[in-house]
């Protein structure tokens, strides 16, 4: 398994690659499935403009070229651009959101699980603590609770700190392949 390799020894020889790559890396996550199928995604984060997919996919040639990994099929091609940043939800909204639909998509890693299940036990305890207060409260009010509870404005002030320096940069660029390969 690999996770983020930055190197860029593949493109020693494609002098124009290597210096766009140096402006604007991308990196390479790998996980074996088995010893014929390996899921690749080559990835570029939060750049403006972003790196174009065909760029990407000559990094990525190159790379497995340089790796030694010859492509005998590919199981699916996934190209995707993931908005990086944003605005947070808004708080006062009735319907309380998790995930990616309550904002909790980290502004410059896209990375949201670990904080998503973290944040889990938190609505429930919200829900739970507010539907057993003694004071009866509305379905906007319990809502805009929970928001709160979810939503802290320390955690508030994190977020923007994390989003600081995303008004130039605010795109990721992926691009997967599942590939079968020669071993």
């Amino acid at each position: 398994m690999v996770l983020m390799d930055w190197r860029d020894t593949h493109l020693s020889n494609k002098k124009d690659l290597r210096e766009k790559n140096s402006r604007i890396p991308t990196f390479l996550y790998a996980m074996p499935f088995s010893s014929q199928k390996i899921f690749l995604e080559e990835t570029s984060l939060v750049a403006r403009p972003g790196v174009p997919m065909e760029e990407i996919q000559e990094r990525m040639v190159a790379r497995l070229k340089s790796l030694g990994i010859k492509v005998k099929s590919i199981e699916e091609d996934e190209r995707c651009v993931t908005p990086m940043g944003g605005s947070l939800p808004v708080l006062s909204q009735r319907v309380v959101g998790i995930g990616g639909s309550a904002g909790m998509v980290h502004p410059s890693t896209g990375y949201m699980v670990a904080r998503t299940l973290a944040s889990a036990p938190v609505v429930a305890n919200s829900i739970v603590q507010y539907l057993g207060s003694e004071r009866r409260l509305s379905d906007d009010e319990l809502a805009a609770e929970v928001w709160k509870d979810l939503w802290p404005i320390e955690r508030r002030r994190q977020r923007e700190f994390f989003c600081f320096g995303l008004k130039l940069k605010c795109a990721a660029l992926m691009l997967e392949i599942i590939i079968l390969h020669n071993t």
